[in-house]
């Protein structure tokens, strides 16, 4: 066929394509007389090259090459051919389909088809003589025993049938004849194989020792204790141990050797043997020890790994009995002791103060005394929490010097101790003070803050005998609250706990607390410990909430009423820890004309005034087209309203010096003025009965001019931005610092503003109060229009 003819005659080369040369070649090698590169031309497709590919030389050869046809047997060609009445009948079977086939299939596997196809036929492989069983065994485990146990049979079943020989050997790595092996090893008269089939005398040996076992114990750990004469579950048993125990179990001695070998799971490796070494074989020779026994005298055998738990907790048992029997000679009855001990405490302050370091210097020994009282500690634990015998427990603290005795950090946690003391001595012997230390080893680019890994990096110069897992330790010690992710210089001064106050000073570098940025937290909770006039507590109040809007927010006004009255404040200084109520209470009331209440204004007039205007120009935007636009191009037609007066010994009267933001939402009730003026405004509630097409919305004019892309955080950079397009007249940075909540916070959010009751932005009735705010004023009629 013409398939045959290019692949033998023309593409002898096997490139899939020949040249004019190469076809010029071949017409000559068949006897072609006329030109051949006109019949080259004639057979190349115009613009495909220079070569002649086999779907140019024949369509229906390079059809039949394509499906592997390779004697084209489904294109019959019958010119020329005789017919079947011509031919025998062997030239008629040969013609048939089924004899044609395999002639193409033979041809196809031929080495000259395989080069045209580019088959590749891997060579004949060398015959590999493959290693003994036993020899592999011995090699890969060291014994067949070992062997056995945890290659051949590692669940432990004891026995064997052909299929999970074969599986296990073939996991082993054999590649020897299955079926030769498992005839040599297996007895003629069963059909399963055991330890002794493959090792007699190692499998007699090891029989012979686990049956004079089980004959004696129930279990391993009963054995561990009473033939080896171990307590200890973790304990090992030699070969000298291993004779004493067979000659007590009645074992000839020259199989010792071979038992104490063949148990041990990496013979060569270690000379002893461990509980867990034998508690394999001892259960799967249990089961097949218990097997022989009648079904009605058959006992349950415990799974692999109860041994070592059941040998710990008979080891327990006698412990607690050898201490029983001790108290009962000595006369004293076992008693329950209480339940706290110390380092019940140090988990529990841990727990709440991130470590026992801090809770020592931001609440025990925050005045650097060096020393607590025992008042003082009993404080600590009854705030943590902690109940029981607290008497006991100072005792073993203070290793009973009595109630009088005050406790050090020492007696507290000594190990804490020892390892500042340790940082501190090094530290003080290369830098000479701790300021020397932190600014030319710990922050020697004056960033004022560290985290851990640059922490980590500087104590690599400072402290460079310390590992890795103690500078974690120490930055740890350095935090003062939970979340904590970087330090600053006046947690630094942590390292100095344990000196006496005297030498805090020399240790610490003179002159360096004229510093105004330095021990800021600690000097202000020094100051706010004795609290008794109103100045300390607006320091105790910012120094705790970072704020007097968040303080006011979040502590004073928790009922959201836009005032706190005198019960209320009460409450929140008892919480706070303030004693000296009644005086801070009289100043600020004298600060101010109203009876009975304090509202934002009264506590601090500057952050008071800064929201008052924030608030309106928020209200304005969020019904503007443009920020910062004025209220009368964008107010509707002013809404039909209802006016009722509020009672007076609820709200007081407004002083006409107090701002006047718009109400906080359209259907809260909002102040309105009788009478506009300072002389006559009696705070009164607005109710809208029609509602204007755009209603306005504080979270709405919080997105348009801080928040457009709804990021929710909002920094200082945007929100400087923000204000400037609000038109805020005012100083930006100190607004962002009069309502962040905490000191060192870079951003704001809404809730840190108002108490947000709807934040998944749900559709609300009109009637329904969606927002608390601060501060409830009264509006102006420019904004009740508006609004």
């Amino acid at each position: 066929n013409m398939l045959r003819a290019w692949m033998k005659g023309v593409d002898v080369k096997a490139q899939g394509y020949v040249g004019r040369d190469d076809f010029v070649e071949a017409c000559k090698q068949v006897g072609f007389l006329k030109n051949a590169d006109v019949l080259f031309d004639f057979m190349r497709p115009p613009g495909e090259g220079s070569f002649l590919t086999l779907k140019d030389f024949d369509a229906k050869a390079y059809k039949a090459f394509m499906r592997n046809d390779f004697r084209m047997l489904d294109e019959r060609d019958q010119r020329g051919a005789p017919s079947p009445l011509e031919m025998t009948l062997e030239e008629r079977t040969e013609k048939g389909f089924f004899f044609r086939i395999r002639k193409g299939w033979e041809t196809s596997k031929s080495a000259e088809f395989a080069m045209h196809c580019k088959v590749y036929i891997p060579p004949k492989q060398e015959e590999v003589h493959p290693e003994s069983f036993v020899n592999l065994c011995s090699r890969k485990y060291g014994s067949m025993v070992a062997a056995w146990r945890f290659g051949i049979d590692p669940k432990g079943r004891g026995q064997l049938n052909f299929n999970e020989f074969c599986t296990a050997v073939r996991r082993l790595g054999y590649r020897g004849s299955l079926r030769k092996l498992w005839a040599e090893i297996c007895p003629s008269d069963s059909y399963v194989i055991r330890l002794k089939d493959i090792v007699k005398e190692n499998g007699d040996a090891v029989t012979l020792f686990f049956e004079a076992i089980h004959e004696r114990y129930e279990d391993l750990a009963t054995l561990w204790s009473n033939l080896f004469k171990k307590d200890d579950a973790y304990s090992s048993v030699t070969l000298d141990d291993l004779k004493k125990g067979c000659k007590e179990l009645e074992i000839p001695e020259d199989m010792v050797d071979m038992i104490f070998h063949s148990l041990q799971p990496t013979p060569g490796v270690k000379e002893t043997l461990f509980l867990w070494d034998l508690d394999d074989m001892f259960v799967t020779t249990r089961r097949l020890w218990e097997r022989k026994k009648p079904k009605h005298l058959r006992r349950p055998v415990k799974p692999v790994g109860t041994s070592l738990i059941v040998a710990k907790e008979t080891n327990e048992a006698r412990i607690r009995a050898q201490k029983e029997a001790e108290a009962k000679e000595l006369g004293e009855s076992l008693i329950v002791q209480h339940a706290a001990t110390p380092q019940l405490v140090r988990h529990a302050l841990e727990r709440d103060f991130v470590s026992t370091v801090a809770c020592w210097n931001l609440e025990l020994d925050w005045r650097g005394k060096g020393t607590i009282t025992r008042s003082q500690f009993l404080a600590m634990m009854y705030r943590c929490g902690i109940c029981g015998n607290l008497q006991k427990l100072w005792d073993d603290f203070t290793q009973n010097r009595g109630d009088e005795a005050s406790m050090s950090f020492m007696d507290l946690d000594p190990d804490a101790q020892a390892f500042l003391n340790e940082c501190r001595g090094e530290l003080l012997k290369k830098y000479k003070t701790l300021t020397q230390a932190w600014h030319e080893g710990i922050d020697p680019g004056h960033l004022e803050i560290v985290d851990l890994k640059d922490f980590a990096d500087a104590c690599k110069d400072a402290l460079p005998l310390l590992k890795d897992d103690k500078v974690n330790t120490l930055f740890h010690y350095l935090m003062a609250r939970h979340g904590q992710r970087s330090i600053r210089k006046e947690n630094w001064r942590i390292l100095l706990t344990g000196l006496p106050p005297s030498e805090r000073p020399s240790a610490w570098g003179q002159g360096d607390d004229d510093d105004p940025h330095l021990n800021t937290v600690f000097r202000e909770q020094e100051e706010t410990r004795l609290i008794d006039t109103l100045d300390g507590f607006k320091r105790m109040l910012k120094a705790k909430y970072g704020s007097f809007f968040a303080a006011w927010k979040h502590a004073l006004d928790r009922e959201h009423n836009g005032y706190v009255m005198k019960q209320d404040f009460c409450l929140t200084c008892r919480r706070l820890g303030v004693k000296e109520v009644a005086s801070i209470w009289r100043e600020f009331l004298e600060s101010t004309d109203k009876k009975n209440l304090i509202t934002l204004e009264v506590l601090d007039t500057e952050t008071a005034e800064c929201w008052a205007e924030l608030y309106r120009l928020l209200w304005k935007a969020s019904v503007g087209d443009t920020l910062a636009a004025p209220a009368s191009s964008a107010a509707p037609a002013a809404p039909v309203l209802e006016v009722n007066e509020a009672p007076q010994d609820e709200v007081p009267k407004d002083d006409g010096a107090s701002p006047s933001p718009l109400p906080d939402d359209p259907g809260a009730t909002n102040p309105v003025p009788a009478n506009p003026g300072p002389e006559n405004e009696l705070q009164r509630s607005v109710t809208t009965v029609t509602t204007p097409e755009k209603t306005p919305n504080l979270k709405e004019g919080w997105r348009r001019a801080f928040d457009p892309r709804n990021i929710r955080r909002v920094e200082r950079p945007r929100f400087f931005e923000g204000c400037k397009k609000l038109g805020y007249s005012k100083d930006p940075g100190r607004l962002f610092d009069l309502l962040r909540p905490e000191r060192y916070r870079e951003y704001l959010v809404y809730e840190d503003l108002v108490t947000d009751l709807n934040p998944n932005k749900f559709a609300v009735k009109a009637n329904v109060k969606d927002t608390y705010l601060p501060m409830k004023y009264v509006a102006t009629e420019e904004e009740v229009s508006l609004r």
